[in-house]
Parts: C-alpha cells; sequence; structure tokens
C-alpha cells in the first residue's frame, strides 16, 4: 500500500517554467507591493522584514504610487539579480530547500506576475487594520486588535502595535487602477473596517475594475451586506478566501473565540453565493501548525465532501510564532505524523489521490521529511509555556481538544 502511495507522490507535476529574466529571478521587488496594518511596505507577505533594516514605512495610503522606487525593492532587485543571499527571502528559501513549492516559485511557474524588468507595480495585498473579532493562536496584536489585552496581561507581544491604525482606503491613489490586475485584501478582519466599500466603489467608478482580479481574506464570521456583494460581481474575477485552521471544536480553539455554528453558517452563504456568477470563486485558506497538520487530509475530505468538485484548498505553511510551526516539531513525532497520514491516504482517504490535491500533499509530506529537529526538551518547554499561558487565560486545555498532539508531545 506504501508504494501505491509513494507512486502518487512520485507523479510529476506538469507546471510550465517560463523563461526568466535571470537565475534567482522574483517578480515580487518588480510588480507588488504588500502593505501591511501598520502601514508598513514589503515585497510580499513572505518577505521578513524584521532581517532588513532598509525597512519602508509610509504615513498614508496616498504614499505607496512610488514605493517601487524605495531603496527597499531597488537594493533588493539588486542583490537577486547578484545572486546575494537575502535574509528577508529566508521563507521562501527554506521552503524551497525542503522540497516545498515557495510562493516564488508558484508566481513564476503559474505566471501570476510579469517578468519585465521594468518596475511597474501591477498586484498588491492591503492589510486593512488590526481591527478584529479574533484572537487566533497562529496570529498576534500585530494584525489584531483582540490579541492587546491578552498580550498585555501575558507580558508577551510589541507594543508598538498596540495602537489603532487602520489603512484609510479612500486615500487610495486613483491612477493606479488602471495598472492593478489582482487586488488582496486582508486584516484584522476586513469586513470590520469601514473605508472598505468606499474603496471598491471607488475602483468600480475608475471604469477598470472589469481588468482586476479581487482577492478577500475573511476569518468566516461575518457576511458582508448586499451592495457589497453586488460590487464583488464588477471585477474581472472575485474571490473569497475563507480562514478555517480545523473543524468544529478544532477550529474554534484555534481561531478562538470563532464558533463554528456561525462559521458554517457563512460557508454556506458563501457557497450560494460562488453560484450566483462564474467569476465567483470561494477557496480554503487553511493554515498548517502543529495544531492541525495530523488532520490536513481529514481537512481536504471535508472540503471534497461539503464542496464538491468546486473544492479549492490551499496549504498555508506557517512559520511564525515559531512555536507553532510543523518546522520547530521533534523529527520522532514529525514521523509519528507522516506515518499516520500514509496509512490513511492509503485507505480511509485514498480518494484524495487525485491531481487536486497532489500540491496540499506534497507540501505536506515535504514539511514532515525536513527532519532537523532534535531539541525534544527545548521544543516541549517552549511550546507549553505559550499554550498552556494562554489556555489558562481562556479557559481552554489543548489537550482535551487534540488528545493525540497531547500525547505525542508528552512522550518527549
Amino acid at each position: 500500500m506504501l508504494l501505491a502511495t509513494m507512486d502518487f507522490l512520485m507523479k510529476p507535476m506538469t507546471i510550465p517554467q517560463p523563461a526568466m529574466p535571470h537565475e534567482n529571478w522574483c517578480p515580487y521587488p518588480y510588480h507588488y507591493a504588500m502593505i501591511t496594518p501598520n502601514l508598513e511596505v514589503r515585497p510580499c507577505c513572505r518577505y521578513d522584514s524584521h532581517s532588513d533594516p532598509t525597512r519602508l514605512q509610509i504615513q498614508s495610503m496616498s504614499q505607496i504610487s512610488t514605493v517601487l522606487q524605495e531603496d527597499l525593492f531597488t537594493n533588493l532587485r539588486t542583490s537577486l539579480k547578484n545572486g546575494t543571499i537575502v535574509k528577508g527571502c529566508s521563507t521562501c528559501f527554506r521552503e524551497e530547500q525542503s522540497g516545498i513549492l515557495s510562493l516564488r516559485q508558484k508566481t513564476i511557474y503559474e505566471k501570476t506576475l510579469p517578468t519585465t524588468l521594468e518596475p511597474v507595480l501591477t498586484s498588491m495585498e492591503i492589510g486593512v487594520g488590526r481591527t478584529c473579532n479574533l484572537k487566533c493562536r497562529t496570529c498576534n496584536s500585530q494584525y489584531s486588535t483582540k490579541w492587546d489585552a491578552d498580550e498585555k496581561q501575558l507580558g508577551w507581544g510589541n507594543t508598538h502595535f498596540h495602537r489603532e491604525i487602520d489603512a484609510n482606503l479612500e486615500a487610495f491613489p486613483r491612477d493606479l487602477f488602471a495598472s492593478l490586475t489582482e487586488v488582496k485584501i486582508t486584516g484584522g478582519e476586513p469586513f470590520l473596517n469601514k473605508s472598505l466599500d468606499v474603496f471598491i466603489q471607488n475602483f468600480v467608478d475608475s471604469g477598470y475594475s472589469n481588468n482586476c482580479t479581487l482577492e478577500i481574506f475573511t476569518n468566516c464570521t461575518l457576511f458582508p451586506k448586499d451592495s457589497t456583494l453586488k460590487n464583488f460581481s464588477r471585477f474581472k474575477a472575485s474571490r473569497i478566501s475563507l480562514s478555517i485552521d480545523g473543524l468544529e471544536e478544532k477550529n474554534n480553539y484555534i481561531r478562538h473565540p470563532s464558533e463554528w455554528s456561525i462559521v458554517n453558517k457563512n460557508i454556506e452563504n458563501w457557497r450560494q453565493w460562488q453560484k450566483q456568477s462564474s467569476n465567483h470563486a470561494v477557496w480554503l485558506a487553511h493554515t498548517i501548525c502543529i495544531f492541525n497538520i495530523a488532520d490536513s487530509f481529514k481537512f481536504l475530505n471535508w472540503a471534497d465532501t461539503f464542496w464538491g468538485k468546486q473544492s479549492k484548498v490551499v496549504f498555508q505553511i506557517l512559520h511564525g510564532p515559531s512555536y507553532l510551526s510543523v518546522y520547530k516539531l521533534p523529527n520522532k513525532i514529525k514521523n509519528s505524523i507522516y506515518k499516520k497520514l500514509h496509512l490513511e491516504l492509503d485507505g480511509k482517504h485514498s480518494h484524495l489521490k487525485i491531481d487536486k490535491h497532489q500540491r496540499n500533499i506534497e507540501k505536506i509530506f515535504s514539511l514532515l521529511k525536513h527532519n532537523d529537529t532534535d531539541d525534544d526538551q527545548g521544543f516541549k518547554d517552549e511550546f507549553l509555556y505559550h499554550t498552556q499561558a494562554l489556555d489558562q487565560l481562556r479557559g481552554e486545555d489543548y489537550s482535551n481538544v487534540f488528545p493525540e498532539l497531547a500525547a505525542w508531545i508528552e512522550q518527549c
């Protein structure tokens, strides 16, 4: 049975590899900008700005038209062209070394950004602010106001983020609408941002929305009003990515204090919305961390059962906080999960061995085969310190929600 699984995993992926301007080419510093909730600008969502002294901070959304000409972007383009190691790009390098298709590779293969050397802003990710109604275990106060009180009480975090900064999308430069072909909206929770509707209306009124794909990430605890939904249909394509990291009580724990009954109701609302137009799409953004990796195929199975052929799941690998990253798991726990998932793929979840799921499945097994963690006690101490402190504060107990994980950790 194991051979059948391995044959599936070894099946070559038919992904075209276009010609690139140079060996270390990455299209992001030429054509993309990410605006964080505190108005810091990065080349992409994976870029580690903490390791780069050339950080770029703007004071208003009105300043973004010229960010590609700032030192952060020009230095990065030069470094990549010269083959210089860029610490800020460590996330992609790490995934590529693990045999995981990185964001850089995926973007090149799927041709979602131009391969031209002239810096032109064609795609953006906008974190509309910290305002959020959840305090997910995989998040912090940089992206959620709900985390502020917990971090303060526990003495964690960076008080730099404990201030109200919401991207005023009304100040977004209208001259950019003409060049943008993709806009991704994140948060906080975007549907709690008061200026989001104004931004979308301004884009529609510009006459260029039909040239652009709009993607919005939501925690699925809210459903927008009809006028907002109507404007989504004015874009070339509109995609809603539902951030769901588990099922039922596991989702409630990871994405505290969400309630599965409400999330499930909104999932159905989005499913009905998707049926209304061919340019509507709903994706499931599932962040892989220590808590849920052992249930990753169970989640794929649920998505197929609930959504059918239209299901689209994107596994995103968590890198921080580090104590929840699968990279931190001791090798013996990784091996236990690896064996468990192989048995499932050859048994009750064998129907998942189809092309649609191949990339996600390869990503999981590549991650688990990356054996570089031998400090069992160090991992256990760090994980339990943070997890149990939050459990006590929030009246939860991870061992009741994830008994299998608790048993593995107890053996460390």
